[in-house]
């Protein structure tokens, strides 16, 4: 279904977000792009490393079907366009997820303090030994 507003969870996780600004952390982005100047489209692709990085950098980032408002990350992922550059990019990666409190998009409630790694294969996202 589609909605014309945020839920009442999304609004609350904003909050949440606002209240508790970004600290600590690195982040390093490589990109390499071949293919300019041809007849079809260039080939893109970007490394994002992150090591202690505050959690809700990681959905400014990437889009992910959730609102992380604390935490801390590590990890890294790669966003292609290899093989079709007209698709939406490719995700590889693991992310490491400490201490995180989130919500998911139309979920009641939140879950918090969560320890868990984001496995990206593609165009789908992994929960793996999630607990909190």
């Amino acid at each position: 279904h589609l909605r014309t507003a945020a839920s009442p969870g999304e609004l609350a996780a904003a909050d949440r977000a606002a209240a508790h600004p970004p600290t600590g952390g690195n982040v390093t982005v490589q990109v390499s792009v071949t293919g300019i100047g041809g007849a079809v489209q260039p080939e893109v692709e970007a490394t994002i490393r992150a090591r202690g990085l505050h959690a809700p950098v990681l959905e400014r980032l990437v889009e992910v079907p959730m609102d992380i408002y604390e935490g801390q990350v590590d990890g890294e992922l790669v966003v292609s366009n290899k093989g079709n550059p007209t698709e939406f990019p490719s995700l590889d990666g693991t992310v490491r997820c400490r201490n995180a409190g989130l919500h998911f998009w139309d979920a009641p409630d939140d879950l918090r303090a969560v320890d868990m790694d984001l496995l990206f294969q593609g165009q789908r996202m992994y929960l793996h030994n999630a607990h909190g």
